[in-house]
């Protein structure tokens, strides 16, 4: 008599603990992407830095001065592209992550329903069979 009642508890864990597997591989994916685009974009400032401190170490006269200038304009509309395309792919990689955590709770959820209408039927049948018996 218990041992249905526990094997349907079992199956009923099973079947919670798989999506919620699913969900913490999702994440760890998710932040995995995540740091590789900061290191990335991090990466890139530094460069970007080290070789402005380089350039301005090499202005000796107006003219090489009034090149660095221009070519920070440049630089700077250059980060302004980069940042604003790393957002875009840190929103992309945000929306994607909440529809596959949405799609996943969707699972879990049906998972713990089929567990606790399992184990409910599995109550009701012992109780169906001790009250045939009596």
């Amino acid at each position: 008599m218990s041992d249905n009642i526990i094997e349907s508890i079992s199956a009923g864990t099973k079947n919670i603990i798989t999506p919620l597997k699913g969900i913490n591989k999702t994440a760890i994916d998710n932040l995995s992407k995540i740091a590789e685009l900061q290191f990335s974009t991090a990466k890139y400032l530094a460069d970007i830095s080290i070789n402005q401190l380089k350039a301005v170490a090499e202005i000796d006269n107006l003219d090489s001065a009034r090149s660095f200038a221009t070519n920070s304009l440049d630089l700077a509309r250059q980060v302004n592209k980069k940042l604003l395309d790393d957002s875009q792919k840190l929103f992309s990689l945000s929306a994607g992550f909440k529809g596959e955590i949405q799609n996943l709770f969707k699972h879990t959820e049906n998972a713990a329903n089929q567990a606790a209408d399992s184990a409910k039927e599995s109550v009701e049948e012992q109780k169906a069979k001790k009250a045939a018996t009596k």
